[in-house]
């Protein structure tokens, strides 16, 4: 394992709705002893997925990124293509559209303030979420939540739509881990 990737990434993500994301944030690492490095500035979710295109062109990167990459159990069918068909008019892979649609299929699941309830939200969390909660001080948040500093799904959504894309325009280039098996000499 310690040979199989040229490279180590991680991005912290951000779904807020700007041109670019100020908190967005790229750190990459090489085999060996020395730091990650923080490279790039300003950058927007799209010139993200444009950079880690470019870094995987040419090598093997193992890529962390920081927002769920799936949904909770719920009872109704909601994947990466879902939640492109809710956002796909907004740019930048921005994901809020998804919680603004007050008569779509995953309404009644939302911490909102754009979406009128008319039951009290209930809290789903994948069992990720749920394991993290056994952990003192932590407080994992659901992605159905877009309300408050805590909120994780505007990210979470924008992150989903990123990863769709780079499934179906990175092909051959990079395994995107769980859902696709590990493949030698592809980045993941």
């Amino acid at each position: 394992m310690k040979d199989r990737f040229d490279c180590f990434v991680g991005i912290d993500w951000s779904g807020d709705k700007e041109n670019w994301q100020k908190r967005l944030k790229i750190a990459l690492a090489r085999p060996g002893s020395h730091p990650p490095k923080l490279v790039g500035d300003r950058w927007s979710r799209t010139k993200a997925v444009h950079w880690i295109r470019g870094l995987v062109e040419n090598q093997t990167a193992l890529i962390g990124l920081d927002f769920a990459f799936g949904f909770p159990p719920c009872g109704i069918e909601l994947n990466w293509e879902y939640a492109e068909r809710m956002c796909c008019g907004d740019a930048n892979f921005y994901g809020g559209k998804f919680f603004t649609v007050a008569n779509a299929s995953h309404s009644h699941l939302l911490n909102s303030r754009w979406v009128p309830r008319s039951q009290p939200f209930i809290a789903h969390l994948r069992t990720t979420e749920r394991v993290a909660a056994e952990t003192k001080g932590a407080a994992p948040q659901s992605i159905f939540n877009a309300v408050g500093a805590a909120q994780v799904g505007p990210s979470s959504i924008s992150g989903m739509r990123a990863l769709l894309h780079v499934r179906q325009n990175f092909a051959g280039k990079v395994s995107i881990w769980p859902f696709d098996e590990l493949v030698a000499g592809r980045s993941a």
